[in-house]
């Protein structure tokens, strides 16, 4: 076997399960908490990006590069700000 391998095989006999704690909530509580929603949009985006966005969604139009690069940025940041 290779040397990267054997590393990669050690590395994963040697890792500990992860903890789960949802703290007794309902997932209704918590379901969909991690996602780039529509208060999340408007908080996050300029004005001409959400409105470019919400008619992507609802007529079809297509993004332009230039918001879509908006909305990949404000996303990174909205996720950053939630941890």
């Amino acid at each position: 076997m290779s040397t990267r391998r054997i590393l990669a095989m050690q590395d994963v006999v040697k890792r500990t399960p992860v903890e789960f704690s949802n703290n007794n909530q309902q997932v209704s509580q918590y379901y969909g908490s991690n996602v780039f929603g529509l208060d999340a949009m408007r908080e996050f985006l300029s004005e001409e990006a959400f409105n470019s966005i919400q008619n992507s969604m609802h007529q079809g139009t297509i993004v332009e590069r230039k918001m879509a690069d908006q909305v990949a940025a404000c996303m990174k940041l909205g996720l950053k700000a939630k941890e």
